[in-house]
């Protein structure tokens, strides 16, 4: 009977201690999930104890994605929130400007253009320019709003007769400073999006290579397609933008030639557009300049299905 008792009394210690030291182990787990330590717990038993475990280290997983999802948002939000502040404050600061030479040219009017003819006319011609670069500047605030918010359209798209559309209609504005727009296009190149926003995009490249470009030079416009990408190649001849700036020049509002004409400048939201509907489209956009000599623009759009 004593032999009995003890190794009864034994057998009880070990399977106390198979049933507790797991418990222990899961506690303690529990309160170092509270200090950020999601390390698996590791118990090698096929009874309840074990499937407990399993299920705590699945909990873990999910608490741990849960988590993460959760900083992630929080950051995307707190970088959004930083985005619109950076924004608000430049569109406010770039109205501001135009508003204040209105208001000083509408308050000389007032004082002496109603006698004096030629301060009249100075005056009268200035607001008008200023009140012609803030409605362009609204327009293209709305426009970016309206890329941002649009719901993508899935259109097959003939890129190729779209920017030879494009080229066409810019040759006009080109020639008003002496520059040619010489395109090479591959045809039947196809891409699915937004018609309205893939002509807006070129649109735009190729009036900041007629801003910027020199007077009596050449655009160059490819059209390719590649590595089922349908590659898109603008090179202009001009000022170029410094190589410490080119990180910044799809800032809204942002302007690399500071120090062009007025009636050549641009509002500095041309290039955010460009990237937004780029981004929107699933493609890349990659710019590269050197001074003095020029700037070229590549974008790269997937291919979709082609015209039969």
């Amino acid at each position: 009977m004593i032999v009995v008792f003890i190794v009864t009394f034994l057998l009880s210690i070990v399977l106390a201690s198979s049933i507790i030291n797991p418990i222990k182990k899961l506690s303690e787990r529990t309160k170092e999930i509270a200090l950020g330590n999601y390390s698996p717990i590791h118990i090698n038993t096929t009874d309840e104890v074990g499937e407990l475990s399993q299920n705590f280290n699945f909990m873990q997983d999910k608490i741990k994605q849960q988590i993460k999802t959760i900083e992630k948002d929080r950051d995307n939000l707190l970088k959004l929130q930083k985005h619109r502040k950076y924004f608000f404050d430049n569109a406010t600061h770039e109205m501001k400007t135009p508003l204040t030479i209105i208001s000083g040219y509408t308050q000389m009017l007032m004082d002496e253009g109603r006698e004096d003819e030629k301060i009249f006319k100075k005056t009268t011609m200035r607001i008008k320019k200023e009140a012609d670069n803030m409605h362009s500047m609204v327009v293209e605030l709305l426009d970016m709003s309206k890329i941002q918010s649009s719901i993508f359209y899935d259109e097959n798209i003939n890129l190729s007769v779209l920017m030879g559309s494009v080229c066409e209609d810019m040759k006009l504005k080109a020639s008003k400073y002496d520059i040619k727009i010489e395109s090479n296009l591959e045809r039947d190149i196809y891409v699915y999006g937004s018609t309205d926003e893939i002509r807006r995009m070129i649109i735009n490249i190729l009036d900041n290579s007629i801003k910027y470009g020199a007077l009596k030079s050449c655009v160059q416009v490819l059209l390719t397609k590649a590595n089922n990408q349908a590659l898109v190649t603008i090179k202009d001849r001009g000022k170029g933008i410094p190589k410490e700036e080119l990180n910044k020049i799809f800032q809204p509002f942002y302007r690399a030639n500071k120090n062009m004409p007025r009636n050549r400048e641009g509002n500095g939201l041309g290039l955010a557009i460009v990237k937004d509907i780029v981004d929107k489209h699933h493609g890349t956009i990659d710019i590269s300049s050197k001074l003095n000599e020029g700037t070229e623009v590549i974008i790269k759009i997937p291919l979709k299905c082609s015209k039969v």
